[in-house]
């Protein structure tokens, strides 16, 4: 079943806008500079402005220097969705975990929630 979302006029619609906002919180949440970013990216700081103020986009090379530049390892954590509020609130419960009480979790998730998979419906104890 589809769920309606409503688009507010603020809210980023296309990937490459989700893209741009994405590297504005991170500028902001790791308190640097355009200018700095620009270094780190091997860019300059005019094109890091146009590009942060949608006049221009960049290619595939330049979104890696990008994500690499806050400690990211692959240009996908630039196109991760973000959660609905729900979510990310377990979301956040679960990274809390120790690693081997996130195995657990992740064990009972993969074998209660498909119960077709299964043969029957299954449940917890």
């Amino acid at each position: 079943m589809a769920v309606a979302r409503t688009v507010t006029a603020d809210m980023p619609v296309t990937l490459d806008e989700q893209v741009r906002v994405r590297v504005k919180a991170w500028i902001r949440a790791h308190q640097i500079t355009q200018a700095e970013l620009a270094a780190a990216t091997g860019t300059n700081p005019t094109w890091m402005s146009r590009y942060l103020n949608g006049e221009t986009t960049p290619d595939l090379e330049t979104l890696d220097r990008l994500a690499r530049a806050f400690g990211h390892t692959s240009i996908t954590a630039l196109f991760d969705v973000v959660p609905n509020r729900e979510d990310a609130e377990v979301l956040e419960y679960y990274h809390a975990l120790q690693q081997r009480d996130r195995t657990l979790i992740y064990q009972l998730l993969k074998r209660y929630s498909h119960p077709r998979r299964h043969g029957k419906n299954k449940t917890v104890d």
